[in-house]
């Protein structure tokens, strides 16, 4: 069985002032793609999760802090590639196949309206980290065994920890 599930909660903590808002979502694919060379049926499914919680919070009516943070995780095992000529919804591969991406995003966002203009700063922070294994075993008999088929496998692995932080002043747009 497949299923799909999703939520948001608003929840206002002090009025005109504090609130929240939590997103979730989930889903498993049982996949149907089958991989003919290992035997494997409905070699493709597929898992993600992901939430996002937000804090607004107004102290004064010309400051506004907003912040937040994402989160997301999918795993697809197999392959969505087809081979018409293998029949409907296959493929072929030597060695088993899969994507994982774990992604993190931290977020606060500073405005400050001072009138003639706004003071806006965001500060972010990004965690990624993925890691995708295939089969290149068609390039490599296209190009170095045309004889015969061999186990190929190829690993991207890629994790990525970034900070970046703008800060901008920002005038009304009836001023210069």
């Amino acid at each position: 069985p497949n299923y799909s599930v999703r939520g948001v909660l608003n929840l206002p903590l002090v009025d005109n002032r504090l609130g929240a808002r939590i997103t979730a979502y989930r889903s498993d694919d049982s996949g149907y793609i089958d991989n003919v060379e290992l035997q494997q049926s409905r070699a493709n499914p597929a898992y993600s999760t992901q939430a996002r919680v937000v804090l607004r919070w107004r102290p004064v009516d010309a400051l506004t802090i907003d912040s937040s943070f994402t989160y997301a995780k999918q795993n697809v095992l197999g392959r969505n590639a087809v081979y018409p000529q293998l029949g409907d919804y296959t493929y072929s591969s030597l060695t088993p196949e899969q994507f994982t991406d774990d992604f993190q995003l931290s977020n606060i966002t500073v405005d400050y309206n001072f009138g003639f203009a706004e003071l806006i700063s965001s500060t972010a922070y990004v965690k990624r980290e993925f890691n995708e294994q295939e089969s290149f075993e068609v390039i490599n008999q296209a190009l170095l065994t045309p004889c015969c088929r061999q186990a190929s496998p190829n690993a991207n692995i890629n994790d990525v920890h970034e900070f970046q932080q703008e800060l901008r002043l920002v005038s009304r747009p009836d001023q210069k």
